[in-house]
């Protein structure tokens, strides 16, 4: 956030509830104006440009409420292309029916901000054109869905660790089953190792994905792919072991797209990172993955 915030104009945060988007900013401001208070809005619609002084970078908490900032932002930063003039965040777009304003689009830079990754947590379709096989020509189109943190479904299904560990049922969770085969307790791990691992693709300036073929003969879970359209796939499994039906989709993919795989992983619950003799398919603990 730190080159962000000196090299650009003003930097838009965007992210789920409770990511650490105003803790980040705050930090980052030289002062801070809640625009979630209604008197403090009330002004500020009155007259943007009026908030908009020094000291900066001016943080402006909540901004959906006061939209119009965009327009005042943009035209400051026109004027004057300093950078460091404000950061904003919010959790929700403007309510329906607020006058259109300017996008902010070459003027603000929009940052995404995802949940602790595994890492941080334990120590605090381009696909078609990379592949060349008739098999990678016959991909799905239905997207697969994670949860953006998956400690907030547990919290709203009142599920503990005991529960998921148990498989203890309820009408609750019947009525939340995964749409794929398995246990919630397996669905909640893969979204969250999914979740860390398209943050440290973001890192690394590389794509993240998921294949599905037609019919759903094969899926991969995730594909981290470079510009060159070589990439590196993985799957999640909620176990310490791996066996050849855990591999057979990679392996496949490997058939498909030979030495454009750079390598092949399963990320499980073990505690032993090695490599598969008879297929070389690394198999890495979730608690090792880090950028």
């Amino acid at each position: 956030m730190l080159p962000l915030r000196d090299g650009l104009g003003a930097v838009l945060l965007q992210g789920a509830k409770a990511v650490g988007k105003t803790a980040t900013a705050q930090r980052l401001a030289a002062r801070t104006v809640r625009l979630d208070r209604p008197a403090v809005a009330e002004v500020v619609r009155a007259d943007p440009a009026s908030a908009v002084r020094p000291p900066y970078p001016v943080f402006f908490d909540e901004w959906q409420h006061v939209p119009e900032l965009l327009d005042e932002l943009r035209i400051r930063i026109d004027d004057d292309p300093t950078p460091g003039l404000a950061l904003l965040a919010g959790s929700a777009a403007p309510a329906a029916g607020a006058r259109p304003t300017h996008s902010g689009a070459g003027r603000i830079v929009v940052r995404r901000m995802r949940p602790l990754t595994l890492a941080e947590r334990l120590s605090a379709d381009a696909l078609s054109g990379a592949a060349g096989g008739k098999a990678l020509s016959r991909l799905g189109e239905s997207p697969s869905l994670h949860l953006v943190d998956p400690a907030l479904t547990c919290h709203l299904l009142g599920v503990d660790e005991d529960a998921l560990m148990d498989g203890t049922r309820s009408s609750l969770l019947d009525a939340a089953r995964p749409v794929r085969d398995g246990s919630l307790f397996g669905a909640l791990f893969e979204s969250l190792v999914v979740q860390s691992m398209r943050t440290y693709a973001e890192v690394s300036e590389v794509g993240h994905y998921h294949l599905r073929t037609h019919g759903g003969d094969h899926e991969i879970d995730g594909l981290l792919l470079r510009r060159d359209h070589r990439c590196v796939a993985y799957e999640v499994k909620l176990s310490g072991t791996v066996n050849d039906d855990d591999v057979r989709h990679l392996r496949w993919l490997r058939e498909q797209l030979g030495d454009r795989v750079l390598d092949c992983l399963v990320i499980t619950t073990g505690n032993e990172a090695y490599r598969r003799r008879s297929d070389g398919i690394a198999v890495v603990p979730a608690a090792m993955l880090a950028p």
